[in-house]
């Protein structure tokens, strides 16, 4: 016949055998758990990525248009430079012009008006006299250069 096992021998093998089987369910969860974490981290990683790429794109597009901003501003502010200087260009040559005239003008009176010899000297009645003639052929000259006749 068999020998019968002693009770104890089958207690401590049943509880070696649930400890043995817990031990490998604890390490196979851990390791499951080891595993999801892994997989959350490298999606939570890729995400990461994808944003910072994303964000980096984003501060491209905002760099580049800050840039077109500040080259609009610059070509704006030299357009304006230039608009004054011609401006100012322009008045001068207008003053150049008015001034050319004014000569022109007063060098056509000169030859046109000669005052007579005796208002050199003359007093009373006879200045009164040079004074309107001087007057008189200022006005004629006025009409006759207005009218280009001069």
């Amino acid at each position: 016949m068999k020998e019968e096992t002693p009770l104890w021998k089958v207690v401590v093998g049943v509880a070696g055998g649930v400890l043995l089987a817990g031990a490998i369910g604890w390490a196979l969860r851990l390791w499951l758990v080891a595993q999801a974490v892994k997989e959350i981290t490298e999606s939570a990683n890729q995400a990461a990525q994808q944003i910072l790429e994303s964000s980096q794109r984003q501060m491209q597009v905002i760099q580049q248009r800050e840039a077109d901003r500040q080259e609009a501003v610059a070509k704006v502010r030299q357009e304006e430079r230039l608009r004054i200087a011609m401006e100012q260009r322009l008045k001068a040559q207008q003053q150049m012009v008015q001034y050319a005239l004014e000569a022109a003008k007063e060098e056509a009176w000169k030859r046109y008006y000669k005052r007579p010899v005796h208002c050199g000297d003359a007093v009373g009645e006879a200045f009164v006299e040079c004074g309107n003639h001087h007057i008189r052929a200022k006005r004629k000259f006025e009409e006759l250069y207005a009218a280009g006749k001069l």
